[in-house]
């Protein structure tokens, strides 16, 4: 299945280039990587097809009878297919997100270290998927991943955002860059100003989203309807710089939010905190600290009962009275 999807939208594409064959062994070599415009303007006038010699990063060389069979297999042997699905809470709508990756050295020179990146929404009463996402990208030092943050609880919006993968350790809450909101019935997209993020993740009524920001220090969150900011600052301990934040989770009533606060060294963890915050008050709580331990959030379901992991054994956590309980 993901063989046929990733066809049908990779194949197309590459049907736009002209293939080079060696006259020797014919083997075929797309001219990509190319990024192609959302939208292209139909060529008018003649083409001398007896010529070989075409300009630099043409899009549209002459092709005389490209074979759907062989593009096919190329795509499909050539790259590493990655076919996400996720439908929204009422499943009314479907995002879909494919990646190709090269999937060899060789591969990797012929397409210029790019990789190829869709992402669409397909809701039941639209004839046609929105497209999000359809171009190359090059990978390399912190290539972006387009990932869905959330949907709007009145299923009007889908939100999502551009996940950085780090060149080394992957940190809890990982970055995040580019937030994106677009709107399931015109189609329209907007961008938000929260340029580089750690954590993201979005309020039980979506309308917020929270983050931290570790070069500031700061807990950040964004009212997505007034696009207005509150930061919070986190007071670390005295001598603490390789630390990282994430697993932002939100209170069933959305009026907190929790997160882990994880001391590293050489991509290791020495130790974990967990933290609440009272977006009314301004105010950062630590609830919890553990050395040498592994703390993450699985689940706030009721206000008095947080499902924490420590070192891999599922624990009950008051917050309110910091007790540590077994499920």
């Amino acid at each position: 299945m993901k063989r046929r999807v990733l066809f049908l939208i990779l194949a197309f594409q590459l049907l736009s280039a002209c293939q080079k064959v060696n006259e020797t062994d014919q083997t075929f070599i797309p001219t990509y990587p190319v990024e192609l415009p959302s939208t292209t303007t139909p060529f008018q006038g003649q083409i001398d097809v007896s010529s070989t010699e075409f300009p630099d990063n043409t899009l549209t060389p002459p092709c005389l009878q490209p074979n759907p069979l062989e593009i096919a297999s190329t795509v499909l042997t050539e790259f590493s297919i990655d076919v996400t699905n996720e439908p929204s809470p009422d499943a009314a709508c479907v995002w879909k997100r494919i990646i190709a990756f090269p999937n060899s050295e060789a591969t990797q020179r012929r397409y210029d270290n790019q990789y190829f990146m869709y992402a669409s929404v397909n809701c039941g009463n639209q004839e046609k998927p929105l497209i999000l996402v359809d171009k190359w990208n090059e990978s390399g030092l912190g290539y972006p991943i387009t990932n869905l943050l959330g949907w709007s609880v009145d299923n009007h919006y889908v939100y999502y955002y551009d996940q950085i993968i780090p060149d080394g350790c992957q940190p809890i809450g990982g970055f995040q860059q580019n937030l994106l909101r677009a709107n399931l019935n015109d189609g329209v997209i907007q961008s938000f100003p929260i340029t580089w993020t750690g954590g993201i993740t979005i309020s039980p009524d979506s309308l917020r989203i929270i983050y931290y920001d570790r070069q500031a220090v700061e807990v950040g969150i964004y009212d997505l309807e007034e696009q207005k900011e509150q930061r919070i600052g986190i007071n670390l301990p005295n001598g603490l710089e390789n630390w990282f934040a994430g697993n932002f989770t939100w209170s069933p009533d959305g009026t907190l939010a929790i997160f882990i606060i994880e001391k590293t060294e050489n991509c290791f963890s020495l130790g974990s905190s967990l933290h609440r915050v009272d977006p009314q008050s301004s105010k950062i709580t630590t609830l919890l600290e553990i050395e040498n331990q592994t703390v993450s959030i699985l689940r706030w379901s009721e206000m008095n009962n947080i499902l924490i992991s420590i070192n891999g054994e599922q624990k009950i956590f008051d917050p309110s009275t910091g007790k540590l309980s077994t499920p």
